[in-house]
């Protein structure tokens, strides 16, 4: 699997196929651990998407330049920041 979507990512951009691969024991602590981190961040995306989110108040003091383009954000995720 880590081969083929290796290839996949360097030579198939276009497809824009994203995947995530866990290695180990079904079984044990730390992939289940691991497998379910990543089902619960899966579903709060899904529950954003199509989603309004409101931005509130200016950039926190120690924070210098940082920027995300909203319109990405919408792309990926389908989210409107407002």
């Amino acid at each position: 699997m880590n081969m083929h979507g290796r290839r996949t990512d360097n030579y198939r951009k276009d497809l824009r196929i994203n995947f995530k691969w866990f290695f180990g024991d079904v079984k044990s602590k730390l992939f289940l651990d691991r497998f379910n981190l990543t089902i619960d961040v899966l579903a709060a995306l899904k529950s954003l998407s199509c989603s309004r989110l409101g931005l509130i108040g200016g950039i926190a003091p120690g924070f210098y330049d940082p920027y995300f383009d909203e319109r990405k954000l919408g792309s990926i995720y389908g989210v409107s920041v407002f």
